[in-house]
């Protein structure tokens, strides 16, 4: 079966790094890395070729409307100078009462709220307001603009470079995996090199004076790791700012953002492009890892918070909890069905979807003659206080149910093999061996000794410890 160190040998040469944004040593590679590495694992491992973009559907009316609303919005931080910025998602807002929180951010924003400025990114083209922190300033402006800068051909230069750097890729492709890219697949990555060399001067100038304006002295970047982001990282090392990224979800040995061959793992010249520090839920993750950048355990604040809520007090643990991975929902459901038909009357069985296909599964299995509840419960962690057994393949739901749930079990099929080699909960290969374990005092546990090293305790601390540290700041 294929691995991810089987696809990312594509990057273990010199010669990928030779290929730079002409009139610049910024390298391509680090753009368009998690693109590439993605269309060969979905279609290897999930069977299905990446979807292609088409950028002539977007709304150009809500785009519009993004653009003028964070624009204005920003007004109000003109003048704002932060020690500590945070460029980060907006899809992780969950809303607390009348306001949204960000769960990623917010708490180590929170920690030093005079000193911390948030630069958010819009989901699906609108922002969530209002928001409990204050201290945030919008993203959408400088994303929309270096967008349109990316269409214009406001730069001459010869374009054979991206035409060779592709050719590349797609050689070393053949060779070391036996995959072929598509014509679209192709043009994908010929539209986003094209744009990335036109638009990065004026990108770099544009982020240049948004550092010197608010004058962080450490920056962090959600999906630092991933490298989309790499040329505003590296700029601002290159300002003397210290950058480092949050985890903000499951990863592992199988996850192509935060796992390097060793030639890339080694470079200098890549490592520029890379955060100065990635900040881990626990040492469980940083040991199957090997990002080139330090590592530092410093906990999940949501996690934290919700275990304390959540934990003690929920007697009744009658709910079973599918969790559904965005892209086979019918197969969770008959799983449920299948389960349904042995299990015990006083247990629910629940099927979650994906946020991804929520809207289809609501839509399409809400109304349902097999007694299966379609679980649409915006807080996950008040429906695992009252869960008896979690069963998934890939999710970081799988890792926040523990503390939580009695039970956690882990189909045992290729998708988890490549994702999460080295599995801590228990797998099973067939619906009748799950029915069989399920119920069993000796099956589904989750070691102690494994959990503490999943989830370490009290992040704030750990947080403020490394602050200090990295730029003297103290409360």
């Amino acid at each position: 079966m294929l691995t991810l160190k089987d696809i990312i040998e594509i990057e273990n040469t010199p010669e990928i790094l030779d290929f730079t944004c002409p009139g610049t040593d910024y390298l391509l590679w680090p753009r368009i890395r998690t693109t590439v590495i993605r269309m060969v694992i979905d279609k290897e491992i999930y069977g299905k070729e990446t979807l292609v973009k088409d950028d002539a559907k977007l709304p150009f009316g809500k785009v519009l409307k993004c653009f003028a609303d964070g624009y204005i919005h920003n007004l109000r931080f003109f003048k704002r100078q932060a020690k500590i910025a945070f460029f980060n998602s907006g899809v992780t807002n969950i809303k607390i009462g009348d306001a949204y929180f960000n769960r990623v951010s917010d708490y180590f924003s929170l920690s030093f709220p005079d000193s911390t400025l948030l630069i958010e990114d819009a989901f699906q083209f609108q922002h969530f307001k209002p928001r409990t922190n204050k201290n945030v300033m919008y993203h959408a402006p400088y994303i929309l603009f270096a967008g349109f800068l990316s269409r214009l051909p406001l730069k001459t230069f010869n374009e054979h470079i991206v035409q060779r750097f592709i050719k590349f890729i797609e050689s070393r492709l053949q060779g070391i995996v036996r995959f072929q890219l598509t014509d679209k697949q192709k043009g994908l990555l010929h539209r986003i090199l094209i744009g990335y060399c036109r638009s990065l001067g004026l990108q770099l100038d544009m982020y240049e004076k948004l550092y010197q304006r608010v004058n962080p002295g450490l920056i962090f970047f959600e999906d630092g790791c991933y490298g989309y982001r790499g040329h505003i990282i590296r700029l601002a090392k290159d300002m003397g700012i210290k950058t480092a990224e949050v985890q903000h979800g499951m990863i592992s040995s199988g996850h192509d953002a935060y796992n390097y061959a060793p030639f890339i793992e080694q470079s200098s010249s890549y490592r520029k492009f890379m955060p100065d520090y990635f900040l881990a839920y626990g040492q469980w993750w940083i040991e199957r890892i090997n990002p080139p950048v330090e590592m530092i355990v410093i906990g999940n604040p949501y996690y934290e918070e919700m275990k304390q809520k959540y934990a003690t007090g929920h007697s009744s643990k009658n709910k079973i909890l599918l969790l559904s991975d965005g892209v086979r929902f019918h197969t969770y459901f008959e799983m449920a069905k299948s389960l349904k038909e042995s299990v015990k009357n006083d247990y629910e069985i629940m099927v979650r979807p994906h946020p991804i296909e929520r809207k289809f599964a609501l839509e399409q299995f809400a109304q349902n003659d097999a007694g299966i509840i379609i679980d649409n419960s915006e807080n996950l962690y008040e429906r695992l206080a009252g869960t008896y057994a979690v069963i998934g393949e890939i999710s970081t739901a799988l890792f926040e149910a523990v503390g939580l749930v009695h039970k956690i079990f882990v189909v045992n099929n290729e998708i988890t093999t490549f994702g999460l080699p080295e599995c801590p909960f228990e797998q099973f290969d067939s619906i009748e061996e799950l029915k069989t374990r399920l119920f069993s005092d000796n099956s589904g546990n989750v070691n102690e000794t494994i959990a503490a090293s999943i989830w370490a305790d009290g992040w704030e601390n750990n947080y403020r410890e490394f602050i200090t540290q990295c730029i003297g700041l103290k409360v």
